[in-house]
């Protein structure tokens, strides 16, 4: 449908309100659906609705919705700020977490160190444990072949000393057997003189 100014020849507007008049009397001759009957319908309830709206209503909506558009963007703020609290949190217990695990790496060295030490501890320790073992094996072997060697010397002094004591008082019987047999000589001889 072609608007119609104020400007326009007469031929133009009955052109115009013939052309309307053929659509509005297609548009009569047609049944309506009921979907159409209900878009009229929410048509008219809108143009009520709309009716109702004045300027200051207008501005007073526009105004409530500043002031609720604000309020939306300070509690934003705050919970954004509350969020960039907790996520400076989260950063520094991070720095205290990798601290923590530092440290846990300088213990787990420190462990490392030590059972190595104390494997290096205990090899040295089971050398000089056989070291020890073989010198007072070595000791105590020495100790048999020395009291063999003076129990082997004492009885070969004890049978010296035997056999010389035994000697002794074989001369000594000689020596007395000889004396006596001297003594009896010189005697039968001094009797055979006196005779």
């Amino acid at each position: 449908m072609s608007q119609v100014t104020g400007k326009d020849s007469k031929e133009q507007i009955m052109s115009a309100f013939s052309q309307l008049l053929g659509e509005y009397k297609k548009t009569e001759s047609k049944v309506a659906t009921k979907e159409e009957e209900a878009d009229k319908q929410k048509n008219e309830q809108l143009l009520v609705t709309v009716a109702n709206y004045t300027v200051d209503n207008m501005v007073n909506s526009m105004a409530g919705l500043q002031l609720d558009f604000g309020n939306i963007i300070t509690e934003l703020n705050e919970r954004l700020t509350r969020e960039s609290s907790k996520l400076e949190e989260l950063k520094q217990a991070i720095t205290v977490e990798k601290e923590n695990l530092a440290k846990l790496c300088q213990i787990r060295l420190v462990a490392d160190a030590f059972y190595i030490l104390r494997q290096e501890h205990q090899e040295k320790l089971r050398i000089l444990q056989n070291r020890h073992n073989n010198e007072q094996e070595a000791i105590e072997n020495d100790m048999t072949k020395t009291r063999k060697t003076w129990t082997k010397e004492q009885q070969e002094f004890e049978t010296r000393t035997t056999e010389y004591a035994e000697f002794l008082q074989k001369q000594r019987e000689q020596e007395e057997g000889d004396f006596e047999y001297e003594t009896e000589r010189i005697r039968q001889v001094e009797m055979d003189e006196y005779e």
